[in-house]
Formats: structure tokens, sequence, C-alpha cells
């Protein structure tokens, strides 16, 4: 019998916990396989509150040794500790608790709460495993000052750190110890504790108003040379944003820890922030463009938190973009500060696209505040995340940059301290302008993509431009609203130049408009040739736009268009057009060519590459084969990425001159650096590898592999190796093996490598992968390298038509979800995408769901994989 579906957490039902937890007070005897935690809360009644009938704290998998009241010994008849619930009854508005407890950091193979990565001890506690720790209201609304004491072996664990200041330390026979102070209140998913026998490095930074903070990165003593990024990223996350938001760091030290196992990319304890290794360690041998990028990225997020999470917090998870999104908003905007402002916004709508528009599309679509969940876990989503971001971006655009930041510091500054709610966020906002946001709450409340149907038109020397918005229905959200959407438009005549249109008197070659209505007609007297319309220039909105453009208007666009995203999306939409009647056209044993038009976009590319790199490289990549499914119904992945390897063909065949003139000029033995102007070198040079896999041989291919002296080219050249997937790809992979398998974080690379490739027979080749030596389903990174590399990169391997990618990731979720329910979850909700694919198929992935749903697994599996079932 299937499992019953997990209680669901409503929004409406959230009640304010009746204390205040004044002062926290912990003690750890620090041991792997027995952890004694000694725990002392202070609470206190809330102002207006009754005394309750029972005090109630979460407490899972915890050792129970004894309990206190006011300094009591408590007998078992005082209390109850059930379903991962401690009861107790109050004695006084007014008192202390104390808890003793153990725990086994050795056996937490979930790596929440204390657990074992390596040899060293550390936390992470958000969303709910502080609970996994000792007892305590573990919710965001409840925040406390914390002061740590820690006691371990001092040959072991050399290195004691927790959140806040050091205050003491010493040494007790073999044992030592660390006392740490946090002056800040913070919810207990942000307390966090790191013992183990690490190196660091360190660096010193002056805050604005003067004062010193010692900065310390912490790593396994591999990978003590690795870090120097890292550190310097911190430094300039640091200084931005103090010049653009104001905030600075206010502890005496901040310190970053990497780890080896770890669910997610970070964590932005209070002073205290762990990371997974593959965020943090990097250079030129090891890591790759993308991978600097992501540090500097990951390191600003997590140091942004500081204000945007941990001096202001959300009162509840149901407002977790509160944090998130506005976080990723900031890292956004840091990292186009730091790089190219028109790639990394083409960047983040890639992603966005990628993720988030699936995810609104797909059977576990939710509003930026969902109003209910059944795990928290599972609700570490791109709309939580991207979208989020996103909504905040519709703010500044209708705000403008100067009011949203003076909204943003007056945010800060009105809930320091406090535990906020998107109300407040809003209100903030709202007190900087005299622009009500009018309609932005939809946004929060609404899921699903606003779908942008323009029209265009001139008559009688009229030309019009029609605005219709709608939202589709989603999984229980039928109906929806209007939303605010900004919009900046320009107009270009057939030889691409500017047009300057009288509108209401005025001469203007661009207009912004703030849509707030379903339909928007604007007209423009006087105009004797019919502009070609430029729109949703920068991306605005999260909105999907529906044109009638011609494609020799979107090629207009594409040439000579001043805004970089609408360039390269005029590109992209003429593209997918192609590529979707490609594959019509391959399902149906019919020709295909590409079209003139299309292709001199393409050729146009190679000829003004050397003005922008980084920008060439994005022009010339491809609709994603994930993207073209998602733009299908019934879809059948192989046509898809058939008729995309045709059109790459093409591209080549007509540019394969200037191609191979680039290569052969190629300084494959240059110094590396990763700064963004030689990145981007690089990553145009990627878009020339992978062109080149489309020539008959590939030794040439295999010959610059061997010669390339960082990881991104040697990367760039295996993917397109793999390809290819000949003998000389397997020649490849062996070498990259020899030379890095005893490197963990470089060896993901390998086994991603061959998991996302679609040549060959991909199934076979996972299935060889799981009983590889060096697989292991404990660490999350091997699994996302494997398994989700596999189900979310490798659409066609996944969608494999006899079903045998579905069943091989269903058996591994099952095994996994008995691990790490969270990292399974996560990797399960690959099966969204299936609701395009052809209705065969969809049937038998539903078998194979209905199948995992028989199985005993987590609330976490549950939540997502029976909504998905359902809509199958």
């Amino acid at each position: 019998m299937p499992n019953q579906a997990p209680a669901k957490i409503q929004l409406k039902d959230y009640r304010p916990y009746p204390y205040s937890i004044l002062q926290t007070n912990l003690s750890f005897e620090l041991d792997k396989k027995r952890t004694i935690v000694k725990s002392k809360l202070e609470f206190a009644l809330n102002k207006n509150d009754e005394v309750p009938e029972y005090v109630s704290l979460d407490g899972e998998n915890l050792e129970l040794i004894e309990l206190k009241l006011n300094g009591r010994l408590l007998d078992t008849t005082e209390y109850t500790y059930s379903n991962d619930t401690l009861r107790f009854p109050p004695p006084s508005d007014k008192f202390s608790f104390e808890a003793t407890v153990a725990i086994s950091p050795e056996a937490n193979k979930a790596l929440s709460g204390l657990y074992l990565s390596g040899e060293s001890l550390c936390t992470q506690c958000e969303a709910e495993g502080f609970r996994r720790i000792t007892f305590f209201p573990d919710r965001p609304d409840v925040m406390s000052r914390f002061f740590v004491r820690l006691e371990a072996n001092k040959d072991t664990y050399p290195i004691l750190l927790a959140n806040g200041n050091p205050i003491a330390s010493g040494t007790i026979g073999e044992n030592h110890f660390a006392e740490w102070n946090d002056p800040w209140p913070k919810p207990s998913y942000l307390f966090a504790i790191v013992a183990g026998n690490l190196l660091n490095k360190s660096a010193d930074f002056k805050t604005l108003s003067g004062k010193n903070v010692k900065l310390n990165i912490y790593v396994e003593s591999v990978d003590i040379d690795r870090i120097d990024y890292a550190m310097d990223a911190l430094i300039r996350s640091m200084k931005w944003d103090e010049d653009v938001f104001g905030r600075e760091y206010d502890l005496d030290v901040f310190n970053v820890v990497g780890v080896r196992d770890f669910n997610a990319g970070a964590m932005e304890n209070k002073g205290l922030n762990i990371f997974n290794s593959a965020l943090l360690v990097a250079d030129s041998q090891t890591a790759t463009d993308f991978d600097f990028a992501n540090i500097e990225r990951v390191i600003a997020h997590e140091y942004f938190h500081n204000w945007s999470g941990n001096r202001v917090t959300c009162r509840d998870w149901f407002q977790l973009s509160l944090k998130e999104g506005l976080t990723v908003f900031r890292d956004q905007e840091f990292s186009a500060d730091q790089r190219s402002r028109a790639v990394q916004r083409i960047h983040d709508v890639i992603q966005l696209r990628a993720r988030q528009f699936a995810e609104d599309a797909g059977p576990n679509a939710h509003s930026v505040r969902p109003h209910e969940y059944a795990s928290i876990d599972n609700f570490y989503t791109s709309t939580i995340y991207e979208k989020g971001a996103e909504v905040i971006r519709v703010a500044q655009n209708i705000l403008g940059e100067s009011n949203f930041n003076k909204g943003a510091i007056k945010y800060f500054e009105t809930n320091d301290g406090k535990a906020a709610t998107i109300e407040d966020w809003l209100e903030a906002l709202r007190s900087s302008s005299n622009d009500p946001l009018d309609g932005i709450e939809k946004w929060y409340s609404q899921a699903g993509t606003p779908i942008l149907d323009v029209k265009t038109d001139l008559v009688e020397n009229t030309y019009s431009i029609k605005l219709a918005q709608n939202t589709p229905p989603t999984n229980n959200q039928p109906v929806k609203e209007w939303v605010p959407i900004p919009l900046d438009m320009a107009f270009f005549n057939k030889n691409g130049e500017k047009m300057v249109l009288d509108f209401e008197g005025t001469h203007i070659d661009s207009i912004h408009l703030n849509l707030s209505t379903e339909e928007t007609l604007i007209e423009f007297e006087g105009i004797d040739e019919k502009p070609v319309l430029s729109i949703l220039r920068g991306f605005t909105a999260p909105v999907k736009l529906i044109s009638d453009h011609t494609n020799e208007e979107l090629a207009i666009l594409a040439a000579h268009d001043d805004d970089t995203f609408v360039r390269w999306e005029s590109l992209q939409t003429i593209a997918r057009k192609e590529l979707l009647i490609g594959a019509y056209a391959v399902k149906n044993n019919m020709e295909f060519s590409t079209s003139k038009i299309l292709m001199n976009c393409y050729n146009n590319v190679f000829d003004i590459a050397q003005n922008d790199y980084a920008y060439a490289a994005l022009l010339l990549q491809l609709p994603a084969t994930n993207d073209l499914i998602q733009a299908s119904n019934d879809a059948y992945p192989e046509n898809i990425f058939a008729a995309r390897e045709l059109l790459a063909t093409s591209i080549y065949e007509q540019n394969k001159d200037k191609i191979s003139k680039f290569i052969a000029d190629y300084k494959f033995d240059a110094e590396y650096s990763p700064d963004a102007k030689s990145a981007g070198l690089r990553s145009y040079a990627a878009a020339c590898f992978y062109l080149l896999s489309f020539d008959d041989s590939s030794s040439e291919l295999l010959e610059y592999f061997k010669s390339a002296n960082n990881m991104t080219d040697k990367m760039s050249l295996l993917f397109a190796l793999a390809r290819k997937g000949d003998d000389a790809w397997s020649q490849a992979l062996n070498i990259f093996y020899n030379d890095w398998k005893s490197n963990n974080l470089v060896l993901d690379k390998y086994f991603s490598n061959q998991a996302a490739s679609a040549s060959g027979n991909p199934v076979k080749r996972l299935k060889d992968l799981l009983v590889h030596p060096d697989f292991v389903l404990t660490n999350p990174n091997r699994v996302r390298s494997v398994l989700a590399s596999f189900a979310v990169n490798n659409p066609v391997g996944f969608n494999s038509a006899d079903g045998s990618g579905y069943e091989t990731i269903v058996n591994e979720l099952i095994k996994l979800d008995g691990i790490n329910p969270m990292v399974a979850a996560r990797v399960a909700t690959a099966f969204e995408r299936v609701v395009k694919i052809e209705p065969q198929r969809r049937s038998i992935a539903k078998q194979h769901l209905e199948r995992l749903l028989r199985e005993n697994i987590s609330k976490q599996m549950q939540e997502i994989v029976s909504s998905i079932n359902k809509s199958i």
C-alpha cells in the first residue's frame, strides 16, 4: 500500500512562539562516536502572552540523559518525549531549562545536525537540524544569544570553532577547550560548530568605521594552497556591501571552513560560514572558470547573508525567499560589478529558464511565498532563490536603483535584530519612493510564469503596440491575476538604426513602462515605416515573451540591437523556432536544413567575436535540449537532440576556417588568470572546441586535451570529446582519471562528464559508473556528479525510450533516500520534466514512480514524488 501523504504545514496557521529565549549556553564534549551536549536555556514569557499549558521543544534522535527546570532534576513523570517533541508544564513565566543529551555524529549520514565529514566534526542546522543536537524551539522566529564551550581531544581536534567571538581557551590533560560568545541574537538554524585537524590562511580587513576584523579560511591540509581566490573574493564582497548597501561586518573575526561532505553549497552561520569544499577550493589545475566564478558568487552570497538573513532573519520558513531571494539578487549584482554586467544578466536568465521556468511549468510549481509545505527541505528551490531574486529586481526596475537602495537600507535598519516578513520588506521599499508598487504582492503569492503577448501593427501612419499578460493555471491555483511588469522598449528601422518616435509630444527612441493591467495599448502617430520593436530589454521581469516578430525582424535585432540581452534573445528565438521544426522533421523522416537567416546570424558572431569573446560564446550557445523540451508537448528528446546536432554541424561547416584559425592561434600554454577577460577568451575557445567536434576526426581534440595547461581548457575539450564518444574520449578519460584519481573534487568532474554525455549507450554507462570503485552514495557531491548529472543534464539518456533511465534512477533513489533524504528528494525533482515527454514514456515513468511510492520513503521524497506522479 502506498505511503500516506505527509501532513502539510500551513502559512495561515502561523502563531508566534509564546516564549523568548534570552540566553542559550551550550557545552559540547566532542567525540565522533558519542558527543555529550549540555544546554541551558533562559525562558521569558512574551508580553501579552498567557502561560501555556505545556512548553514544547523540538528534539530528533536524541539520547536523553537528564532534564532540569530551575536547577531541579525532573523525573520521567514530569515530561513527555515522543514524536520528536519534548513537552513539560512551565513552572512560571520566567525559568531556566537544562538538558543533557548524547548524539552520534558518526552515525549521522543525513548530514543534518552534528555530523562527521572526513575526520572533522561540523554542523548543518538549516532548516531544522538544530533539533538533532539538543532540545530547542527550532524555528526561525525564536532568536537567542549563544555562549558555546567546546571540549575535545587536542590531537584529534586541534581547531575548535563556533559562532561569534573567541573569549577563552585552554588545556585540560589530553583535551583542550575553546569558548565562544555571539553577542547578536540569532535563530537556531544559524548555529554552527566545527572541530577538526585543519589549516588556515588569514587576512585582515578594516571596516568602514575603522574596526579591524580577522578573516580566516580553514581547510584540510591538502587544500591549503588553493584558497587564495576565496579569500580575495571575501575581501571584495565585504568592501562591496559597504559601498553599495552601507552594511558593515559586526564581529571581531569571520571564519570560513571547507568540508567535503555537505548537502548544499554553503551555509551562512553567523561568523562561521561552512562551505562545501567544491565551492571554496580552486587553482588553475583543479578548477574551471565556472568554478572560480561560482566560488566568487557563493562567497559573496554567504557573506551578504550577514545582513540579509542573519541580522535580519525570516519570521517563518514561508518567508524563506525574503532572505534567499534578496541575497541572490545581491550576489548577482556583485558578480555583475566584478565581471561583465551584460554577460552576467544573460547567465542569470539562462539559469532561471533552465530551472525555475521548468519548475513553474511542472507539478511542484509553487509561489515565491508558498502557502503550505510538508518538508521545508523541499522548498530550497529555484523559485525561492532565482525567481525570488527576479521579483526583487522587478521592484528595483519599477522604483529605480537609487530609491530601491534607499528602501533596502531602511529595511536593514528598521528590522535589525528581528525576524521579518515580506510585508516588512515591501513596506521599507514603499517608504523610499512615491511609487506604491501596486500589485507586487501577487508576484509572491502566485505560482507560474506570466506570459507577455506582444502584437504590433502599422495602420495609416499609426504604429500600435498591444500588450497582454496572462499566467497559465498551476496545481491548486487555477485562476491568476495580473502582476506588475516593468518594461523597457526601443525601436529600430530595417537597417538596424535606432528610430526616434513621437510619444505624447515627446521625441523618444526608447520608453519605460510599468505594465499594471491585463492589457495595454500604446500608439504612435506619424509613422512612415513600421519599427522593429526591441522589448523586455535587460530582461526586466521573469516572464515568457510571445511576440509577432518575423525571423527577419529578429535577425535585425540580433545584428544591431544595443541591448545585449535582446540581441542574444533574438538569436535564441530564431534558433528555438527552427530547432523545434527540425525535431518534427527528424521524427517524421523529413529533410531539415537551417535557414539562411539563422546561419547569417551565427556566421556574424565569428566576425565580431574579438570585440567581446565572453558575449560571443553566449551567442554561439545553442538552445539547450531541456529548454526545447519545455517548449514542446509530447517531446521526443532524441529528435530535439538530433536537430541540435544538425544545426551545430551547419555552423561548423560554414565557419570551419574561422574556427580552425582561432584554435591554431590559441595559446594553450598561456599563463592562467581567472579574471573576466581571460575567462571570456576561454569560453569562446570552448565554443570552438565543441564545434570542432563535428569534424570527422577526434585526434586533433585529443592532442589539444593533452597540451592544455589548465582545468578550464581540459574540461572544455573533454566535453567536446564526450559529444563524439569515440576512442579519443576514452583515451582522454583514462588520462584524466590517472592524473586526478586522488583528488575527489576533480574526480567529480570525471564522473559528471560521463553521466551527462548522450553519446553511445548513456544508461549502460550510468550503470557502469554506479559500480565504479570511486562512486559512493554517502557523499552528496559524488551523488550529484552521477545521478543528478544524468537525470538533469542528459535528457536523452534519462528519457530513454525503453524506460531504463527512469528505472535506474529510481533504483538508486530508493537506496539514497535511506541514507540522505534531502539529497534524494532533490535528485527526484528531475522527474518533474517528464510531464513534457511523449505519452508512452510518461506512462513508464509513472510506473517507476509508483514503485518508489510503495517503498518506505521519507516525507521529503513522498512530498516531491506524489505530486509528480499525480501530474504524469
